[in-house]
């Protein structure tokens, strides 16, 4: 999958190239459809990953972006949003090139 699947990490999407939250939840949802519990599904980052890897990564998405639709709904900006933080559990999700404050970024702009 390369650059379209970082295991068990935030992902890069490329909103000033045309990219979106929406359409990577669609298309993962859509990979998700095609592949069965056996499947092997390389990403570009991280380990060796299964269907329970990607619905994982999937679930991950989704979740963080419950959560920062929240906090746009209670008023906080972006640089509020990042200061507040997502859930205790996706802070191990942030890596060197995508962290917690780039994810929550992205998300705001969904």
């Amino acid at each position: 999958m390369g650059d379209l699947f970082f295991a068990d990490r935030f992902p890069f999407i490329d909103l000033n190239s045309g990219g979106s939250v929406a359409g990577y939840i669609a298309n993962t949802k859509t990979i998700l459809s095609q592949v069965n519990d056996t499947t092997k599904i390389i990403p570009g980052h991280g380990d060796l990953m299964d269907k329970a890897g990607l619905q994982r990564f999937l679930a991950m998405m989704e979740q963080t972006l419950v959560e920062v639709q929240a906090m746009k709904a209670q008023g906080l900006s972006a640089d509020q949003a990042v200061a507040k933080g997502l859930s205790a559990q996706w802070k191990k999700w942030s890596w060197n090139f995508i962290t917690e404050e780039k994810w929550i970024q992205t998300l705001y702009q969904a």
